[in-house]
């Protein structure tokens, strides 16, 4: 996941089968909310914030599978398909000076469990993760067997889909999940062989289509690719996971990325590259949109340039205040330095090597989603 200059974010790991959950939110009147909810198997299932209740107060209670019982008033049910929930929180921020006025919002997020004897039983406990290599190293660190007995783990504490049934029956051939009839242990040295070249076999196949995104130009395509509801979308899922782990789905906000100029040229700080929104044609969003800039490794690089001058080194966008041209279309320039004759508001700093944008669009409306709206190509002046 990219670091992100548009919003601060307020995240937590919700074990539904101990009980509902209550979830809180403060009335904000001025600023765009998001807390996504995803399930074990990374679907963004559902959403709630501005979209769902404007500017006034949030009052949900997110309730696992199967549960029973009776919930308090005033409060509107959220059922996620798994007792696993990830809640992805993000609250807009305007640059570092408002950080405090968002923390403070923040502190008014609540997340309580729902006792039997109707009312709240207090603070929802929050236990300290004692890992701290990255999930990713984690996850290549394990050898094939333990890898493939935490997903049967975790597959039975979270049950799959229904529209999953073949591939849970396939699996369970192979002693995994909810369906296998035997264990991994008793499996002959052949099933055995074969799990661990399908393994590394997939490795490379994430690999290979994690770098087919950056060849298209803008990518993903909203229209195309869907994120935040893979179905049986497997491979799509797991290159999300992989790279951007945690997306939500396009009608809460969509993300895309590019790492190409208009004629598939690595993006590189040595040149000047313009992209330009024709007038009234800027991205239809009903929140805000920004353009952020990232090394090729995918984090924020300092601009020495930017910060003599006092420019934002990471982020413009339609909170920047970007500076139109006289027939009204707006120009950004993304260069190390900033371009002779630009407006300064419109210079998106660079690094010096090797670089890639993200474009964020949020609360997108139709035409973005049905890609009727496209973002502009990147030009290398």
């Amino acid at each position: 996941m990219r670091p992100n200059v548009d919003t601060l974010y307020s995240s937590a790991m919700l074990d539904l089968a101990q009980g509902p959950l209550l979830l809180d939110m403060p009335a904000v009147p001025d600023r765009y909310v998001l807390m996504a909810l995803l399930d074990a198997w990374s679907n963004n299932f559902a959403g709630v914030g501005t979209q769902s209740h404007g500017a006034g107060e949030g009052h949900y209670v997110i309730v696992g599978p199967n549960w029973e019982g009776s919930l308090p008033d005033g409060y509107e049910r959220i059922d996620a398909p798994t007792n696993l929930v990830w809640i992805v929180g993000r609250t807009e921020v305007w640059g570092e000076e408002d950080i405090p006025q968002v923390n403070a919002i923040q502190t008014q997020y609540r997340l309580t469990p729902w006792a039997h004897e109707y009312q709240s039983s207090g603070i929802a406990g929050c236990i300290p993760a004692s890992e701290k290599t990255p999930p990713i190293d984690v996850v290549k660190s394990l050898s094939t067997q333990e890898f493939f007995s935490r997903l049967s783990d975790l597959m039975i504490l979270n049950p799959p889909p229904k529209e999953d049934a073949a591939m849970v029956r396939a699996l369970g051939q192979i002693g995994v999940g909810p369906e296998a009839y035997s264990t991994q242990n008793s499996l002959s040295w052949r099933k055995r062989l074969a799990m661990e070249i399908g393994r590394r076999t997939a490795q490379s196949s994430l690999v290979f289509a994690t770098r087919l995104l950056g060849l298209t130009g803008w990518g993903p395509d909203p229209s195309l690719i869907p994120l935040g509801e893979y179905g049986q979308r497997y491979l799509i899922r797991a290159v999300v996971a992989q790279v951007g782990f945690g997306a939500n789905r396009g009608e809460y906000a969509v993300y895309q990325n590019a790492s190409r100029d208009s004629r598939h040229r690595l993006l590189g700080g040595k040149s000047v590259y313009t992209m330009t929104f024709p007038a009234e044609q800027l991205p239809p969003v009903k929140a805000f949109w920004s353009l952020t800039a990232y090394g090729s490794d995918g984090f924020l690089r300092d601009n020495p340039v930017a910060e003599q001058l006092g420019v934002s080194s990471y982020a413009v966008g339609s909170n920047t205040g970007l500076e139109p041209s006289a027939d009204g279309s707006i120009t950004i320039y993304m260069a190390a330095e900033p371009p002779a004759g630009a407006p300064l508001a419109n210079w998106l700093p660079t690094p010096e090597g090797r670089f890639e944008v993200t474009i964020r669009l949020y609360d997108p409306r139709d035409a973005i989603l049905k890609s009727e709206w496209k973002t502009p190509p990147i030009i290398r002046q």
